[in-house]
């Protein structure tokens, strides 16, 4: 709900052949073993009309690494490897890292950009990011509702708002795309998905990890 409708990432991942898009950044260049240079996306805005920019690229590199802030993605993508940042201009930031790491365009399509004026310290139940859809209301338990962004960087959605409804059983989640109550309904169990006109499976709906350790040789 939250990546790539509310926030966004300097990096994106093309479904097609995983290739590293631009999104947030424009471009990156590897300076030597340890260091990448960024450029950064100008005439972006957050949702709250703070600008994005090298200043507040900055401010979530550092709550990535706040320890009172619970980041799964910290956990899972940047927990082996030491990463600093400074701004080099208003656009342009350069990032070192304590040891080689060649995947770092790649990790950050993982790294959500939220607008500085989120507290540093803690998650939030309001989040601010430079999307296309921006934060309309959370139901805990119910429902979340996003709505349109007008002031979005890139090309419009031809959706205004949507509305996701949280249902946990597989056979209600079904009927209510069969009864058009629900446009889409995802995690639709074996025994519920008996219309083949409507069901869609897709490659890479189970994944499978497969953890690699590049700390200790021979991989490091």
């Amino acid at each position: 709900i939250l990546l790539g409708n509310i926030t966004e990432t300097l990096t994106d991942s093309n479904p097609a052949d995983s290739s590293i898009m631009p999104r947030l950044a424009t471009s990156w260049k590897q300076i030597d073993a340890l260091t990448w240079q960024f450029s950064l996306r100008k005439g972006v805005k957050f949702h709250d009309g703070k600008e994005f920019n090298a200043e507040a690229l900055m401010f979530n590199l550092k709550r990535l690494f706040d320890k009172r802030v619970p980041f799964q993605t910290r956990a899972k993508f940047f927990s082996d490897f030491k990463l600093d940042g400074k701004a080099l201009d208003a656009y342009t930031v350069e990032f070192k890292t304590d040891r080689v790491q060649p995947l770092l365009p790649a990790l950050l399509a993982t790294l959500a950009i939220c607008s500085p004026n989120t507290p540093p310290d803690r998650v939030v139940r309001n989040p601010v990011g430079t999307g296309p859809f921006k934060f309309a209301r959370w139901d805990a338990g119910q429902q979340i509702v996003l709505e349109r962004f007008d002031g979005y960087w890139g090309k419009q959605p031809q959706v205004t708002k949507a509305t996701y409804v949280i249902r946990k059983e597989s056979a209600v989640r079904a009927a209510m795309v069969a009864i058009g109550e629900a446009d889409l309904a995802p995690d639709i169990a074996v025994q519920d998905a008996n219309r083949p006109d409507m069901d869609i499976a897709y490659f890479n709906s189970e994944t499978t990890l497969l953890h690699i350790n590049m700390v200790e040789p021979p991989l490091n």
